[in-house]
């Protein structure tokens, strides 16, 4: 099994990471993200394991949203936006500062445009299936929750966005080892090779991109300064 990293695991207290790393590690996992700030916002502890200050955007609207990423992009890894009206869909998707988009509570039953799929294939957004909900919900609730990210992922793997399978882990004990997260991946409609990206090379594609962009060298998708004038 590839390098596997969770880029949904709620950890908010500096009280539980070790409870959670110790988790992962025996699960198989290579990393997992913190919803704090964290200097640097990624870390590669000694035997290699990752970690990746996250934030979750939970303001009502779109200039909150947008203040609140100017303020935070230089103390945190990775960003993700909810899939809430078009407007915060569309700006999520082509915002290079934004790296993921997710679906989000109570009822997960979202609709992912096209057209917001196909910015976020240009600009390399990638939407993210959290496993927790799939687990704690029941019957109908259940059912409609599933169609809806079968649906979601539907659309993204057909205009060409990345889709991320995490676990959404808010203890411990909701983490998943990496054949459970690719079997989730499955279970909403990714094929075996999409469901081992989901957890794997397109997650860590994402944190190496990020690593670029805070060492300073980053300038845009796909723009990155290779030798600096005093260099040359």
């Amino acid at each position: 099994m590839p390098k596997t990293i969770d880029l949904n695991t709620s950890v908010r207290s500096g009280d539980d990471i070790e409870s959670f790393i110790g988790m992962a590690r025996r699960l198989g996992l290579s990393g997992m993200t913190l919803q704090m700030t964290m200097r640097p916002p990624i870390r590669r502890l000694d035997d290699g394991f990752i970690l990746v200050a996250r934030l979750n955007l939970k303001e009502s609207g779109l200039s909150q949203m947008k203040q609140r990423v100017r303020r935070m992009r230089e103390r945190t890894a990775l960003i993700a936006a909810p899939l809430k009206t078009t407007d915060i869909a569309n700006w999520a998707a082509k915002d290079p500062r934004v790296d993921i988009i997710m679906p989000y509570g109570p009822h997960y039953d979202q609709r992912l445009r096209k057209s917001t799929a196909r910015l976020a294939a240009e600009f390399g957004t990638a939407l993210e299936i959290p496993i927790a909900p799939l687990l704690e919900y029941r019957g109908l609730a259940r059912a409609k929750m599933l169609k809806a990210f079968r649906e979601m992922v539907r659309t993204a793997t057909a205009e060409g966005m990345p889709v991320v399978v995490a676990s959404g882990a808010s203890r411990p004990i909701m983490l998943r080892a990496p054949m459970a997260m690719q079997c989730a991946g499955r279970v909403v409609g990714l094929n075996c090779e999409q469901a081992r990206l989901a957890i794997a090379d397109i997650p860590l594609s994402l944190i190496e991109t990020n690593e670029k962009r805070l060492s300073g060298d980053y300038v845009y998708p796909g723009i990155e300064i290779l030798q600096r004038g005093e260099e040359a």
